[in-house]
């Protein structure tokens, strides 16, 4: 047994070296044999397994403890374990209970656990920089902590806000020098630390300025279009492709919009460039102009769309079919999008380039 400074009693709770480190829900997305997967001695952790997501890189995926300052190392695993099984601590009563915590925090995804992890880094250097220690920290210090942090935006106040939060949690299963001497946040609610959430609503994130979008969307919109039909009659002439229209290609050159690149004359090398063109085309008009985020538009799969007509056949909707990763449980689910037509027709064209080349 463990007793923080204000008498707090807290029990010493060991992680096994051979414990998975990836939450069975999590697993379910791989068929990787279970030799493969991270263990918890682990130096690195290789978090691929249960990150669904096809964008997430080398960088949210693997973890490398051995690159760590060594004084921090059994604090940050521990801490990341918890943070990936916290759902199921909770449910068994393996986490310390809060009195003061006024939000509900749950499990961190796998593809999330770095950002985590620089949070507690962070925190770790500014008790560095205080002179002080996690297990030495005081209110004044989480209030300076905090208060660093009070032009930011509520989402950053809010994590600044749960990281001590979850120290406190995992008290249990975190090394001494890990186990905060009081529980943070006592006698103060989450409003008048942080201020209200906003409201949900419009993405609040900048957008992307006209002068850079345009001409690129311009680009990419052309290329799915007059272009598109140029580009199939240009590499495919013996597959009868046809549009019933005079092509560019049979005129004078123009020029791509927006810039003073010559349009294609005659297939030459066209075809070794031409479908990696169509994805960027493709992505850069759905990524814009569907609401969709970077993941979920590179999840989309074959066969994605499909439109909805009228008796006389009019089209009146364009879905589109794919997984939303961002969601309130944090594992993703099958959703549809509404989306205009120029997303349904890049969509398509990608898809028909795909079958012929």
């Amino acid at each position: 047994m463990r007793t923080a400074v204000d008498g707090l009693v807290v029990a010493a709770r060991r992680i096994s070296p051979d414990a998975n480190v990836l939450p069975e829900d999590w697993l379910r997305y791989t068929e990787a044999p279970a030799s493969s997967l991270p263990r918890f001695a682990d130096n690195v952790w290789d978090l691929s397994a249960g990150i669904p997501q096809r964008n997430a890189g080398n960088f949210s995926t693997f973890l490398d403890f051995g690159s760590e300052d060594p004084r921090w190392v059994e604090t940050l695993k521990c801490f990341a374990w918890c943070a990936l099984h916290h759902d199921r601590l909770a449910a068994t009563g393996e986490i310390h209970a809060l009195t003061s915590l006024g939000t509900k925090l749950g499990a961190v995804p796998p593809v999330r656990l770095k950002r985590e992890l620089r949070w507690l880094r962070s925190y770790l250097r500014f008790l560095d920089q205080r002179q002080t220690s996690i297990s030495k920290a005081t209110h004044a210090d989480q209030a300076a902590w905090l208060n660093a942090y009070r032009e930011a935006s509520w989402s950053t106040r809010f994590r600044a806000y749960a990281l001590p939060a979850r120290l406190a949690l995992y008290a249990e299963w975190l090394p001494a020098v890990a186990v905060l001497p009081n529980e943070p946040w006592v006698g103060s609610d989450v409003i008048e630390l942080i201020g209200r959430a906003p409201p949900p609503g419009e993405n609040s994130t900048p957008r992307i300025p006209r002068h850079v979008i345009d001409p690129a969307l311009n680009w990419a919109l052309f290329f799915l279009g007059d272009g598109f039909d140029d580009l199939m009659e240009a590499i495919f002439p013996r597959e009868d492709y046809r549009s019933g229209r005079t092509t560019l290609l049979q005129g004078p050159a123009q020029a791509l919009p927006g810039t003073s690149t010559a349009w294609i004359s005659q297939s030459g090398s066209l075809g070794n460039y031409a479908h990696g063109y169509l994805i960027a085309a493709a992505y850069l008009v759905t990524a814009y102009l569907s609401g969709m985020r970077d993941g979920e538009v590179q999840a989309l799969r074959e066969g994605c769309t499909s439109t909805k007509r009228q008796a006389d056949g009019r089209p009146y909707r364009h879905l589109v079919e794919g997984t939303a990763f961002k969601t309130q449980s944090g594992f993703p689910v099958e959703r549809t999008w509404i989306v205009l037509e120029e997303v349904h027709n890049a969509l398509s064209r990608l898809s028909a380039f795909n079958q012929k080349a």
